[in-house]
Formats: structure tokens, sequence, C-alpha cells
């Protein structure tokens, strides 16, 4: 059994932080620690030990919108799309007075969304209710050719200054290399 995720339009009143362009899986690596080290800056955090970007596994289950939960929660919805959407994905990660914005684009417009049901180990399909569970808000609407599931977190409330005496909360700019408009 499946259910279908709320159709509402993309929340407004955010800024764009950064934008990724995914062309197959085999990105999902570099995109998930980019989305996890652009958190870690907005939140004013130290940047991981671990060169590959690890991190304690609890993080993403114990603090809402952490680096590890918005990063877990864009692997998870960038797969969707790939896998469903097409070749090709943009990711957008914005900031706002409420939080963070995670907005997954894709070119597959005729199905909406599926949160999957009971499914037996290993049978795979839990990635929009991992998204559920980690974020304040999941949807999904059309706007055009392009489709767009999004995911809202809060911001949790810096515990120590930045690690390179940056301001909390200043917005990053990021290059996108490879971009190819969808919306």
């Amino acid at each position: 059994m499946t259910a279908q995720l709320s159709e509402s339009p993309v929340p407004a009143g955010f800024d764009e932080v950064a934008r990724w362009a995914l062309h197959s899986v085999h990105d999902l690596h570099a995109v998930r620690a980019s989305v996890r080290e652009a958190v870690r800056r907005e939140n004013g955090e130290r940047p991981a030990a671990d060169s590959r970007g690890a991190s304690a596994p609890q993080r993403a289950l114990t603090v809402p919108g952490s680096a590890d939960a918005v990063a877990l929660v864009a692997s998870e919805l960038c797969s969707n799309a790939l896998q469903h959407g097409g070749s090709i994905a943009i990711v957008r990660l914005c900031h706002g007075p409420e939080g963070y914005l995670l907005d997954v684009v894709d070119r597959s417009t005729a199905r909406p969304p599926e949160v999957a049901g009971q499914r037996g180990p290993g049978e795979g399909g839990f990635g929009l209710l991992v998204a559920s569970r980690l974020s304040a808000g999941l949807g999904w609407t059309v706007n055009g050719l392009v489709k767009h599931v999004w995911a809202m977190f809060p911001a949790p409330a810096p515990s120590r200054s930045p690690a390179d005496g940056s301001t909390p909360g200043a917005l990053l700019r990021h290059p996108v290399r490879g971009y190819t408009p969808l919306c």
C-alpha cells in the first residue's frame, strides 16, 4: 500500500544558498557532501574531521535541521528524482527566517510522488518516508514542464562560533558546473 504526497506549492520566503545538477546516481555522494558542508557553514558548525564528510549517525536523527538530516533527505529526494524523473535533477538549498528549504526538480510530471507503505526488508522505496520523518514539511508541485519535490527544515541555533570566523547564517554562493535550467 502506498500513499501520495500532498501537493502544495514550493514555500516562498527563502533565498537560494546553493544549487547542484545531478546527471546520474554517481553524483549523489558529491552532492550529499556539498549539501552537508553548506548547511554546516550556514549553521556555524565546524567542518567534520572525517575527510569523507561523515559524522555521527545519531546526529541526523536527533537534531532537527542538522547538516546530516538535510544531506540525508537531499540524497533520498535526488535518488528518487534520478530513478523516476529522467536523466537530470536539480537540487536547490535555500535558507530563510524559518530555516532551510530543499527543492529537488526533475522532468517527470506525469505521476505524483508516492510514500511507500508496508514493504519487506531490502525492497527499498522508503526515501519519502525518511524525508517526512526528518523534515518539518514535505510536498510537491508541478510548475510547467518540471516537478518540484521539497522539504523544509528548522534551522538549529548555532551552538558555537564558526571555525572560519564568519557570521552564522551568512549566505553562501556556489557556482554550478554543468547547470541546465529546468525551472
